[in-house]
């Protein structure tokens, strides 16, 4: 049922549809309403006969001294069954004299507990001529106190609006033609008569369509006028704040412009507008730090060149600049934003900031025991006529070291390798050059490094592919890659994610990525283990391109890389371990030997001698039982039962 309103007027009790009403028999006029005799069970008779109704209490002058009266009054309406409006009606003074009806409302709505809502009649304050409309504004300005309340019909005619042409007498015909105006882009003209409503009118839409009739026609003044005359009565939200702030900034009031703005990304951090607003504010108060951050996030939102160019200006003169996360935008301080509104892991465990500006270096140890690692590794390959490379994989702020916000002297690779320069590196792969290359040149299809995530991109992998099996497989390698990557628009998808640095932001951000479509198609066989050393994977390809058996010991980016190697290779089996087990080399036998790390993982290295055997990493880690018996039922079709245990 359509809730109706039930009007308590100053000579009688009736419905607005002229329905009977049950207290027809007692007739009270004006306030002696609330002087009779009501006894409970009248009211409560009222109330039950209209609980679909409003209630609206008209309210005559008479009313202003009945405080004797307010508990049975209160009474009343707290046995209402719908928000209760109050209604001046048949005011017969003049607009001045309104003041006393706001000290009794505000009386009222002390002792109800509740705030008093009212409609003023146009008709009834005597606004006949136009002199009197611009004072009675005024006025009702001033006070702040007038308001439509929403459930009753915009176009009822008997609720006028205050102000305005006295030939819009009724909100709806006022209404209609402001978004008259609105639609046919006179911004100008809908600014102005949005401003007169919205005293009256606190609707989020005619908010937001006010607001931005001010942005577009330039109306600054008139929008903060407003804004500091409804800010102690109306709650606003972050559309409007905006945009207010906005406005404060144009006109040159920079700690109000912060004020507004701060106070509308606390509501919703993900505008980038807002943020770009706010960030030129900041810049202009002179904290950088605060501007750096607040413009690298709305990049990500939103890429925009000029708050790109802002950005390079900003980074150009304060090369120095850190983070400081924004209040309602948590991020792990491990977390850094970029000049191109990528994400950076700039510290945690590895110290990534530390290692690249020179302030802390490997220490001699781990470097040792890298080069001696590889040595080997080799050895044992060499002499079982197996192939052997190590792949090193660049940190993604050493391949986009530009954008890093921090001072970039070197990766730490390039740190290794000037603190041993005689080592040769024939069987290290380091695919700086070609990434790096690859990501100057712009655009998604050139992003070799995810933007949320400290992985490498399908585009990085393929590279890296290229560049492997031109270690591996010489001059075949060109034929390869053709036979893998031969039609790159039809292989290639769009999608979003959210990376392992991305979901550190509170709201998690998300970014866009090319998906090589092909490499997915097949799911590897593996051994339950949740994550971490200790995870094996296998990919079997009966459709190979070279008939051999591929075996990894590497950290996630050779796991991501695996899927890669089994396009080209018959069987590949990926270990997750920093070491190189033996034993399981000595039980599969394989054609080639592949270990890899990410390149932050060389801040320490440990040697190969403290590798214990692989199975132990079952006694410490948590298997998901249904994929681990699958691995083994097939495993042992495959003889790979073998893999985990030593010989003997």
């Amino acid at each position: 049922m359509k809730d109706r309103t039930l009007i308590i007027d100053c000579n009688s009790v009736y419905l607005d549809n002229d329905e009977k009403c049950p207290l027809d028999k007692k007739i009270y006029r004006g306030a002696d309403f609330l002087k009779a005799d009501i006894t409970s069970e009248d009211l409560t008779s009222l109330l039950s006969f209209y609980r679909s109704y409003e209630t609206c209490i008209l309210l005559p002058p008479t009313l202003l001294n009945f405080n004797n009266n307010i508990a049975k009054f209160r009474e009343f309406m707290d046995r209402c069954t719908k928000p209760t409006m109050i209604k001046i009606n048949s005011f017969e003074g003049k607009y001045s004299e309104l003041n006393e009806y706001f000290i009794f409302l505000d009386f009222l709505s002390i002792n109800l507990g509740r705030s008093v809502d009212i409609v003023l009649d146009a008709c009834s304050l005597g606004l006949e001529h136009n002199s009197d409309v611009s004072d009675v504004k005024n006025y009702l300005y001033s006070r702040n106190k007038t308001k439509l309340i929403t459930n009753i019909e915009p176009a009822d005619e008997n609720f006028l609006i205050i102000g305005g042409d006295t030939n819009y007498r009724t909100l709806g015909h006022f209404l209609e033609k402001a978004n008259e105006a609105f639609h046919e882009k006179d911004y100008q003209t809908s600014a102005e008569m949005f401003r007169d409503v919205i005293t009256i009118c606190h609707d989020p839409d005619i908010l937001d369509k006010f607001s931005l009739s001010c942005i577009y026609s330039r109306s600054y003044e008139l929008l903060i006028d407003a804004y500091e005359l409804l800010v102690n009565s109306c709650r606003f939200n972050f559309t409007f704040l905006s945009r207010v702030g906005f406005a404060y900034l144009k006109e040159g009031d920079l700690l109000l412009a912060r004020q507004s703005l701060e106070s509308s990304i606390n509501i919703n951090s993900e505008q980038p507008v807002a943020l770009f607003n706010l960030g030129k504010v900041y810049y202009s108060l002179g904290l950088l730090e605060r501007s750096f951050e607040c413009l690298n996030y709305s990049l990500i939102l939103r890429n925009d060149v000029e708050c790109r160019s802002l950005i390079d200006s900003l980074f150009t003169e304060n090369q120095n600049l850190r983070m400081v996360p924004l209040k309602n935008s948590i991020v792990s301080p491990d977390v850094c934003l970029g000049r191109k509104g990528e994400l950076f892991l700039q510290g945690g465990a590895h110290k990534i900031k530390d290692f690249s500006s020179g302030n802390k270096e490997a220490e001699i140890s781990s470097i040792n025991n890298f080069f001696e690692n590889i040595s080997n590794r080799k050895k044992i390959c060499l002499d079982n006529g197996t192939k052997y490379l190590h792949v090193v994989f660049p940190d993604n702020s050493s391949i986009s070291r530009c954008s890093f916000p921090y001072v970039f002297n070197e990766s730490q690779y390039e740190n290794y390798l000037r603190r041993f320069p005689n080592f040769n590196t024939t069987d290290i792969l380091y695919p700086l050059k070609p990434l790096s290359e690859i990501s100057e040149k712009g655009g998604i299809e050139n992003e070799v490094v995810l933007k949320g995530d400290s992985h490498l991109s399908d585009v990085g992998y393929r590279v890296i592919l290229e560049a492997l099996l031109t270690s591996l497989e010489g001059e075949a390698s060109d034929s390869l890659t053709s036979q893998i990557f031969n039609d790159v628009n039809a292989t290639y998808s769009q999608s979003s994610y959210v990376g392992d640095l991305g979901v550190k932001y509170k709201p998690h951000i998300k970014f866009e990525r090319l998906t090589f479509c092909h490499v997915y198609d097949t799911t590897p066989l593996n051994n339950g283990i949740l994550s971490n050393d200790g995870l094996v994977r296998i990919w079997e390809n009966e459709n190979s391109l070279i008939d051999k058996v591929v075996l990894v010991f590497s950290d996630s980016y050779f796991n991501f890389m695996s899927r890669y190697l089994s396009l080209v290779y018959k069987r590949v089996i990926f270990c997750r371990t920093r070491y190189f087990h033996k034993e399981v080399f000595d039980n599969i036998n394989p054609d080639i030997v592949l270990t890899g790390n990410a390149e932050r993982y060389l801040s320490h290295v440990n040697s190969d001698d403290r590798a214990a055997l692989f199975d132990c990493y079952y006694e410490m880690k948590e298997i998901n039982e249904d994929q681990y018996l699958g691995f083994y039922n097939k495993a042992l079709e495959l003889n790979y039962n073998t893999l985990l245990m030593p010989r003997g």
